[in-house]
């Protein structure tokens, strides 16, 4: 397996705990002024929630940079890569939505008459990943007479 799944898993688990500990702390916008001292610097919230996603996005083009380097250009985006960008822009929207559990009609463009919630759609997909692509995926996999053990 050519992808680190644990460095990764990490990396986004790191991220989830800090907006975490960031929302339990309360409302941010009227604390963005706040400051505490970094190495002898006051550094504010705004300064900080700036830098929690300038960071990774600067990072990423280092992470490019690198794997050029390295010859490991890619000449795409892979589908994997493709799923983690989709995912992370869906839970983006889950932050501040409240409203989780209260069921809408119309959101579904497959079936717009039935009510849903947010949250019943998520676990949805959550599901869909767990049983249906991942069991459906293994099984094309390993029924293509191309599969070795």
């Amino acid at each position: 397996m050519a992808t680190d799944w644990n460095l990764i898993r990490t990396l986004i688990n790191s991220a989830i705990d800090a907006c975490e500990l960031a929302e339990n702390l309360g409302p941010l916008e009227p604390l963005r002024g706040a400051t505490t001292r970094v190495n002898g610097m006051a550094v504010t919230v705004y300064d900080f929630l700036q830098s929690a996603h300038v960071y990774p996005e600067n990072l990423k083009y280092s992470v490019i940079r690198a794997r050029h380097l390295n010859s490991e250009d890619k000449p795409y985006t892979p589908e994997l890569a493709r799923i983690l960008l989709n995912i992370g822009a869906l839970c983006a929207e889950l932050v501040d939505c409240n409203q989780l559990t209260n069921s809408v009609t119309g959101v579904n463009p497959h079936n717009p008459d039935t009510p849903e919630s947010v949250e019943s759609m998520i676990k949805g997909l959550a599901t869909w990943y767990a049983d249906h692509f991942s069991e459906g995926i293994a099984a094309a996999i390993q029924g293509s007479e191309d599969f070795e053990e």
